[in-house]
């Protein structure tokens, strides 16, 4: 296993930024991710429709910053992240917003600037959350929204191993999700709600459920996954997918995205 193939640890921003620069060209797209978006923008419409300046913070290549820039009438849309190769497709994908370089803990902007700051699959990066966070609602006005995803339960996990079974799954987990270790899940929402309260934001939650299906968590996993994998290893993929795909029903879950609204006083 290389190291260059392990999904980043919690605050190591290089590797971060390498890793994603892989998947710059794709990240979000398919059944999957676009369920995901749809069901988090119908989660945050009411936040969206007062919002007049807004900051996507980690906005990756671009796929959120599209849809904030189509739903409403925004004065200043400005997408952030630490990877050039995604700021390059945002900025080619909308041409409407402004991109920037730009760490989570040090925002190029004066304070009070945005209405709504939202962080998609972010803050799990972030090693240390206060600095983050400070920066963020030193960055809202007051009134303004902080809008974050909690890290999800493993639930298209757990039924990829339902099917393979447990050995099968323990190696098509090493292969494809090249983790060094799970990260405790445990208490995540308590670790965002005392983060966001010691930087003076109140702290609640919501939930945006969507559906998907077989083929599409197939089509994730190959979007997402196999494209990081190192080419050594991938024809060992093929075989289990094909698996998956074969056996798969076209029977349908439940799925849900949470978040983490924080709101500045």
């Amino acid at each position: 296993m290389t190291p260059d193939a392990i999904e980043p640890e919690r605050g190591d921003r290089a590797r971060t930024a390498e890793y994603f620069s892989r998947l710059a060209d794709t990240y979000g797209d398919g059944a999957y991710y676009g369920a995901r978006r749809a069901a988090v923008m119908r989660a945050i419409a009411s936040e969206l429709e007062t919002a007049r300046d807004v900051l996507d913070l980690g906005c990756g290549n671009g796929e959120y910053l599209g849809e904030f820039a189509r739903a409403g009438a925004l004065t200043l849309l400005v997408g952030a992240d630490l990877t050039f190769e995604m700021l390059a497709a945002a900025r080619a994908k909308v041409p409407a917003a402004r991109v920037v370089r730009a760490d989570a803990s040090v925002i190029p902007f004066r304070g009070a600037r945005f209405d709504l700051v939202f962080c998609s699959h972010v803050l799990q990066f972030v090693g240390d959350l206060d600095p983050a966070l400070d920066e963020i609602t030193r960055c809202l006005r007051p009134g303004g929204v902080l809008i974050a995803t909690l890290p999800g339960e493993s639930i298209v996990r757990r039924e990829i191993e339902a099917m393979l079974g447990a050995e099968r799954y323990a190696e098509f987990a090493r292969v494809v999700f090249r983790r060094r270790a799970r990260r405790d899940r445990a208490g995540r929402e308590e670790r965002f709600r005392t983060a966001f309260e010691r930087s003076k934001l109140v702290f609640t939650t919501r939930q945006a459920p969507f559906t998907i299906s077989w083929p599409d968590i197939v089509e994730w996993i190959r979007i997402r996954w196999v494209p990081v994998v190192p080419e050594s290893d991938r024809a060992a993929i093929e075989p289990m997918l094909a698996e998956i795909s074969a056996t798969a029903s076209e029977r349908t879950f439940s799925m849900i995205e949470s978040l983490a609204i924080g709101r500045k006083n």
